[in-house]
């Protein structure tokens, strides 16, 4: 016993040094607040749920994006991880012909959109 206190008092010691863990973030659909995107056509909608996509820094955004609705060829400053919830979201590759790139990201299914360089 008495070669087991000092390793029980040292994890004891461990755990009351460890930083405090953040609290969970629950989401629930009946609370998250719609509003129209700036900058997009009438019918875009997104809802932030954690984070800020206007500052350096990870964020969560649910997006509603009208039927048969497209946006031209951008990129983002950050990697982005996209679900799909409902629907199916066309995607194109960078640079290339977008007939030829096009990939349909089915309800359930997901993306990652890592940033070049």
């Amino acid at each position: 016993m008495q070669r087991a206190l000092p390793l029980i008092f040292g994890v004891v010691l461990l755990g009351a040094s460890a930083p405090a863990l953040a609290q969970p973030v629950t989401v629930k659909l009946n609370e998250v607040k719609w509003t129209d995107m700036k900058g997009m056509p009438a019918g875009w909608k997104h809802a932030i749920l954690a984070g800020d996509p206007e500052k350096p820094g990870p964020y969560v955004e649910r997006i509603k994006v009208p039927p048969n609705a497209s946006v031209p060829p951008h990129s983002h400053p950050d990697t982005e991880n996209i679900t799909v919830l409902a629907g199916t979201f066309g995607i194109a590759a960078a640079g290339q012909p977008i007939k030829s790139s096009m990939r349909a990201i089915n309800s359930g299914n997901g993306a990652r959109l890592a940033t070049a360089g």
